[in-house]
């Protein structure tokens, strides 16, 4: 989070409001999907990502619901899109049975009155279910795990032979 974002939160001027963007891609995707929380004039917002590419932001009514704690490496968040027009579920499925690619979920936050730049994100996520029902699909997404392959050093009888003292027998 930037020192300006942060004081825009603590000492919010008038008149400006926080925009949240979801992007939704996958290899398989039609196209990646940017869409807006916040309800703005005539539903579109022309926004420019942190690599300079100026996108189009559609509004979706949607609703986060953030991990309940930042201090943990557990942080799920349950994403609802209200999408009546049913295009989350026509994308998922673009997407073949045997592909391990997780659908990526990124969020970006703006001033209203700085659409240059994300003021804080994009926070980036994996999707890793989804359900659907008549409002439009609810689905949970975390960060990427970091650490796949295992790390340190494997203590085995066979290597040294000195712990067999300490393994419990059946």
């Amino acid at each position: 989070m930037t020192p300006e974002f942060r004081d825009m939160l603590i000492n919010r001027p008038r008149g400006i409001a926080l925009l949240e963007v979801l992007e939704l891609s996958h290899p398989s995707f039609s196209q990646t999907y940017y869409l807006l929380r916040n309800y703005v004039r005539d539903g579109l917002l022309q926004i420019t990502l942190e690599t300079g590419q100026t996108v189009t932001a559609q509004y979706v009514p949607s609703k986060i619901q953030w991990a309940s704690s930042k201090t943990n490496m557990d942080q799920v968040h349950n994403i609802t899109i209200q999408d009546l027009n049913d295009i989350v579920q026509a994308e998922e499925s673009r997407v073949a049975l045997d592909d391990d690619t997780s659908i990526s979920c990124k969020i970006r936050s703006y001033r209203s009155d700085d659409l240059t730049q994300p003021a804080d994100g994009p926070i980036e996520l994996e999707v890793s279910s989804i359900d659907y029902d008549k409002r439009g699909c609810t689905f949970t997404a975390s960060p990427p795990n970091a650490n796949e392959t295992g790390t340190g050093e494997r203590y085995t009888v066979e290597r040294f032979p000195m712990l067999r003292g300490f393994t419990q027998t059946s």
